[in-house]
């Protein structure tokens, strides 16, 4: 019997994960820091999880990526009062890439592209830590309303 993993065959290559992979945000394996909580409405994916507005705000998600280069989305509301949240592994202090949810107006469902594409460089288990270090120069705040992150090979 042929087995496939996302559409490829097992043994050909094909690693556990590889493709993408869609992370709920309320879903996170821990809170490292700050007051979070699920939420219903429009913000993206009908649930968001997001923070009270506090700077370094922050959630670890224990995931399974394999070797290769990705690009990151996040699905949620974009506002006037939403901050830059930075993706690292393993606690790193390194960040892989940020994602700004700042917009005017503001934006229920949008589909925010992360500032660049990382590698990891050996597949497995990791801990992706989001923390909302920074905003936008023009933000009030540093909330988060995001659904998902969508995490995607190109490489």
């Amino acid at each position: 019997m042929t087995e496939y993993i996302n559409g490829v065959k097992s043994g050909a290559g094909g690693d556990s994960g590889e493709g993408h992979i869609t992370i709920l945000t309320h879903s996170a394996d821990s809170v490292t820091a700050g007051t979070w909580a699920v939420s219903a409405g429009s913000y993206g994916l009908a649930t968001c999880f997001g923070n009270n507005g506090s700077q370094n705000d922050a959630l670890i998600y224990k995931v399974y990526l394999a070797k290769g280069t990705y690009k990151v989305k996040a699905i949620g509301k974009t506002s006037n009062s939403s901050g830059i949240v930075t993706l690292s592994l393993d606690g790193g202090t390194t960040p892989l890439t940020t994602i700004d949810m700042y917009s005017n107006p503001d934006v229920n469902n949008a589909i925010v592209n992360g500032a660049a594409s990382f590698t990891i460089s050996s597949s497995g288990i990791v801990d992706l830590t989001t923390i909302i270090k920074a905003k936008h120069a023009s933000s009030s705040g540093y909330y988060q309303r995001i659904g998902a992150y969508i995490l995607y090979r190109t490489a």
